[in-house]
């Protein structure tokens, strides 16, 4: 589900009320913030393929149990995010 607001999006996977976020294009002003509240409460932010480096290829945020699952299933769609 998206709630049309990267910054939302990322508070509420800080929150644990979703388990993950996703998205092909954003700035670096979409989600900043969130991305300092997902790491410190324990989750995990990367591009789609694992990268640290943002902005790169998409970005994905997890509670960080689900991060290695959702990097595999974008490396096995990665024709698809390009």
């Amino acid at each position: 589900r998206k709630y049309g607001s990267a910054a939302l999006d990322c508070c509420l996977v800080a929150r644990g009320s979703l388990d993950a976020f996703w998205e092909l294009f954003l700035q670096p002003y979409d989600v900043g913030a969130g991305m300092l509240l997902i790491t410190e409460a324990g989750g995990c932010v990367t591009d789609l393929f694992g990268g640290a480096g943002f902005p790169g290829k998409g970005f994905l945020a997890t509670n960080g149990a689900l991060h290695k699952p959702f990097l595999s299933f974008f490396h096995d769609y990665r024709h698809l995010c390009r």
